[in-house]
């Protein structure tokens, strides 16, 4: 079971649906690099956690504390005593929703001294849609810069803001940044939209080792395979962010022409 699309599926970037995706395809990542670094390099799958009030609250709530009047039973149950206290009508209270967004990242280390080289984000929610947490982003993001690590950052999500200010000149719905250590005032942008496959990306380690080379095409068909992602998708629904007219009629085209073939 592989999704029908030649590369990124629009329908992964749900928010209700990426989360899991962005953690399986991260592990995935780690799987794939982990016997082609050993041994003098390991991969350590580390989190970043922000937590957050959401934007939106949901329609319908349940209180997280409430504190009602207890019928008779219950007054006796407490006590036997005389002077049990009784329970009164009380103010009904209701907290905002707190949500924690938690982040895996990869980072490679020597594995003598612990070093770090590189470090391999693939973003999510947190770091482009939530305030709080693409502040908390950037500030850590701006610290590898700051430094000689190598920075990869994968970006498969139409929604939200870019980690970067600066223009290309060139619009794509997707793209991966990959930025060496030694030469850190440079990096190379990848950019790929629909329908398009994912380009493979290099993941770079110290200047003197070749750079083993993620096909992340093959690594998101494994993933979806595996999590039977078409058994949680309606691709009747429109996806989430939307496409726009032209991409959407051709993303129509691919769904009916694999359910024609009896795949997706």
């Amino acid at each position: 079971m592989r999704p029908p699309f030649p590369g990124m599926d629009p329908w992964l970037e749900h928010p209700a649906i990426w989360p899991d995706v962005h953690n399986a395809l991260i592990a995935a990542m780690r799987d794939e690099l982990s016997p082609q670094l050993a041994p003098k390099y390991y991969v350590s799958l580390e989190e970043r956690m922000t937590v957050t009030e959401p934007t939106d609250a949901p329609p319908a709530r349940r209180p997280d504390l409430a504190v009602v009047r207890g019928g008779e039973d219950e007054a006796v149950a407490l006590t036997a005593s005389k002077a049990a206290p009784q329970l009164t009508e009380a103010v009904m209270l209701e907290f905002d929703p707190l949500e924690a967004l938690v982040d895996w990242y990869l980072v490679i280390r020597q594995s003598a001294g612990d070093r770090i080289v590189t470090v391999v984000e693939l973003l999510s929610r947190a770091n482009k849609t939530d305030p709080k947490g693409r502040r908390k982003y950037l500030r850590k993001r701006s610290q590898v810069l700051s430094t000689r690590t190598s920075l990869v950052e994968i970006d498969l999500m139409r929604a939200g803001k870019r980690a970067d200010h600066f223009e290309l000149g060139v619009t794509s719905h997707y793209r991966t940044v990959v930025r060496r250590g030694q030469t850190p005032r440079r990096a190379a942008v990848y950019l790929f939209s629909l329908p398009q496959p994912i380009p493979a990306v290099p993941i770079p380690l110290l200047p003197e080792d070749p750079e083993p080379v993620l096909d992340l095409n093959a690594l998101l068909d494994q993933v979806y395979g595996r999590a039977r992602y078409d058994l949680r998708i309606d691709y009747s629904l429109p996806p989430v962010p939307p496409l726009d007219i032209a991409v959407d009629a051709w993303a129509r085209g691919v769904i009916a022409a694999g359910a024609g073939n009896g795949t997706s």
